[in-house]
């Protein structure tokens, strides 16, 4: 279960090959008066890897926050009326809540999947708004709105939320 958070990351990010060598070195560094046994105990392995380790279990504790963050960051990044609603739920529904409710978390995460859905339909060519003359104006109605043809057709503020979303979902699943 503690080197599941490594595979999900090499899997996600594009590492290069010595960041990787890094990672696994310290991950896997032993003393010199290392002893195998069948139950490990934390205090033998490096420093770095419990560094690791607690920061992937605070996260893993507190992921509603990771969240938020990622609707806050996702919302500063996009800044158009697709992207409102996650702010707004945020600010006038999660943080009055003790907890938020499981539909909450489904409401939010078909919302972002829906919104991501729509501004990559709204990417192709054949719009009058992505062709050639594209309008430079940032108060035009297509920038307002959020469905401009953007460089790398899709955000990684959108993509970060989408995991951000599906961690915590999965981290709700083993919870309950």
């Amino acid at each position: 279960m503690s080197m599941k958070w490594l595979v999900v990351i090499i899997q996600t990010c594009k590492f290069s090959s010595q960041f990787i060598f890094f990672i696994s070195f310290f991950l896997t560094f032993r003393p010199a008066n290392y002893r195998r046994s069948s139950s490990i105990d934390l205090s033998e392995r490096s420093r770095f890897y419990r560094l690791l380790d607690s920061l992937f279990y605070f996260l893993m504790s507190r992921s509603e926050l990771l969240c938020y963050s990622a609707m806050i960051i996702n919302h500063l990044t996009s800044g158009a009326l697709l992207s409102i609603p996650l702010p707004l739920s945020i600010f006038l529904w999660a943080t009055l809540s003790p907890r938020p409710t499981r539909n909450y978390w489904i409401t939010v995460l078909t919302y972002t999947e829906a919104m991501v859905v729509v501004k990559y339909i709204f990417q192709f060519r054949f719009y009058p708004w992505n062709g050639a003359t594209a309008d430079p104006r940032p108060l035009a109605a297509v920038n307002i709105i959020g469905i401009d043809k953007k460089p790398d057709i899709a955000s990684v503020a959108d993509l970060f939320l989408l995991l951000t979303l599906f961690l915590h979902r999965s981290i709700l699943k083993v919870k309950i």
